[in-house]
C-alpha cells in the first residue's frame, strides 16, 4: 500500500503544469466573430441585432446582424445589406456609450452607428448604441428599388413614431408629386408600402406634436441609394378643412 501511494504521488508531481491548472473556455462558435463580407467595407451607417458576445472593458462586442436600416451618404460600401445574417464585431466603444454596453445581455437586440475604416472589424462611431425592442421586419421597411432616388411630396399616414431617434413610419396613400431631379423608375411603387422617416432635427416641436393616425402631406427626398429611409424637407398635417405647414 505505501509504495501504491508513493507512485500516485510521484506521478502527480510530475504531470506538466497545463494539466493541473484549469483552462479558460473557448468562446463558443456563436459567439465567435464572422469576417466582414466584402460588400460592407467602407460602410458608414446604422446596423441592428442581437448581442452575442460583449468586452465592455476592451469596448468591443459581437452582433447578430438583423437589419441596417440607414446608410450614410458618405458610405463607400458596396452592398450594405450583405451583412444581414452575420455575426460581426464591432470595436471602439467609449465614455458613456460602455454603461450603455454594459445593460444590454446576450440576445438581446441593439442599435448603433458603425463604420468600417479599414481591418477586420467595424468601429463605433460614437453618436448611438442603444437596446431596442426584439427585431422585427416591420419596424425596418424596405424601400422598393424602384423608388429609390425619389425627390417629391407624398401623402402619408403615421404608423410608428421613435421619439428617441426622432423617426416615423409612414405608410403611403399617394404619390402627390414627382419633383425635380428625381431618379425614381416608378414612384407609384411606393403607394401602400410603409417607409421610415428621418430629418426632424430641425422641426422637434412640431415632430413631438405627431400622432400615429396623423395623415401628412410630405416633401421628402432619398438622399443616400442604398439606405432605406427618407429625409423629410417640410411637412404638414391634412384634413378636409385645413392643412398647417410645419415647414422650416
Amino acid at each position: 500500500m505505501l509504495r501504491v501511494a508513493l507512485v500516485a504521488m510521484l506521478s502527480f508531481l510530475t504531470l506538466p503544469a497545463a494539466a493541473q491548472t484549469p483552462t479558460t473556455a473557448a468562446p463558443r462558435a456563436d459567439q465567435s466573430a464572422q469576417e466582414l463580407p466584402s460588400g460592407a467595407q467602407r460602410f458608414s451607417g446604422m446596423i441592428v441585432g442581437r448581442l452575442a458576445a460583449k468586452d465592455v472593458e476592451k469596448g468591443t462586442f459581437i452582433l447578430n446582424v438583423d437589419a441596417v436600416p440607414r446608410v450614410w451618404k458618405n458610405s463607400k460600401a458596396e452592398n450594405p445589406k450583405s451583412m444581414v445574417g452575420k455575426r460581426l464585431a464591432v470595436e471602439g466603444v467609449f465614455g458613456k456609450w460602455l454603461d450603455a454596453l454594459l445593460l444590454v445581455k446576450e440576445g438581446e437586440t441593439l442599435e448603433c452607428e458603425a463604420r468600417h475604416d479599414g481591418g477586420a472589424n467595424l468601429a463605433f462611431l460614437g453618436e448611438t448604441l442603444r437596446k431596442v425592442a426584439p427585431f422585427k421586419p416591420g419596424d425596418y421597411p424596405e424601400l422598393p428599388e424602384a423608388f429609390r432616388g425619389f425627390n417629391g411630396k407624398l401623402q402619408a399616414k403615421v404608423v410608428k413614431k421613435s421619439s428617441e431617434m426622432l423617426e416615423v413610419i409612414v405608410e403611403v396613400k399617394q404619390v402627390l408629386k414627382v419633383g425635380e431631379g428625381s431618379s425614381a423608375k416608378q414612384p407609384e411603387s411606393i403607394v401602400g408600402k410603409q417607409v421610415m422617416l428621418g430629418g426632424f432635427w430641425q422641426r422637434k416641436d412640431a415632430y413631438h406634436q405627431l400622432k400615429v393616425g396623423d395623415l401628412l402631406d410630405l416633401q421628402v427626398q432619398h438622399i443616400g441609394r442604398q439606405s432605406d429611409h427618407l429625409t423629410v424637407r417640410e411637412f404638414g398635417r391634412t384634413s378636409a378643412t385645413e392643412s398647417t405647414s410645419d415647414a422650416t
